[in-house]
């Protein structure tokens, strides 16, 4: 069986942008003896650069998400602040069923997941995404939140100041996903630390 540090340093080489990167090992370094990071373990202060990439999911109970918080890159992309609505009800069509399946997956596995995915238009080049998610814990056992970024390699100002990313695109298509320490479908336990004694 591979060492669980060979499997993170794996998933992290999937991940091809810096700011994700770096989300990445911050939220790596929070682990304390194989403990799932809190919110509270999560301090804006020391991630600065990164906090316009950054948003906070909660997990509700049933089966919806609701953003707490997105982070200004977010925000101007999707010219759109959606703090503090549904997923279910601010994401629809394939892109809203593809994002609530991430995050499932997320709060099932309490393992980050990576995501490669394009939006699709008529006229336009295809919007090429990265997203990256994270599960959160107030008690090493329910993923109540989740810590993510969703970065695009071209912004619409790029293509048409007029492109309304979600109602203009005809399709969305996710390509790649990897969630952390999967291994041909399974997923490969993490081994705690002892306990001092």
């Amino acid at each position: 069986m591979q060492h669980f540090g060979t499997i993170v340093s794996l998933f992290r080489e999937q991940i091809d942008l810096e700011p994700q990167k770096a989300l990445y090992d911050y939220w790596r370094s929070k682990y304390q003896s194989g403990v799932i990071p809190s919110r509270a373990d999560v301090e804006p202060t020391e991630i600065p650069q990164l906090l316009k990439h950054v948003g906070l999911v909660d997990v509700l109970p049933g089966d919806d998400f609701r953003y707490r918080l997105v982070g200004t890159h977010m925000v101007n992309f999707f010219d759109k602040d959606f703090t503090g609505t549904l997923i279910s009800q601010s994401k629809q069509g394939k892109y809203g069923i593809v994002l609530r399946d991430m995050y499932r997956q997320v709060r099932e596995h309490k393992r980050a997941l990576f995501s490669k995915s394009r939006f699709v238009y008529q006229d336009e080049k295809p919007i090429e995404m990265r997203r990256l998610v994270l599960p959160l814990s107030d008690n090493n056992n329910d993923i109540n939140m989740l810590l993510f970024s969703t970065i695009a390699l071209q912004t619409p100002l790029m293509l048409n100041p007029h492109l309304n990313v979600i109602n203009d695109s005809i399709d969305f298509i996710e390509y790649k996903r990897t969630i952390e320490g999967k291994i041909e479908g399974r997923i490969v336990p993490q081994k705690k630390q002892k306990e001092a004694v």
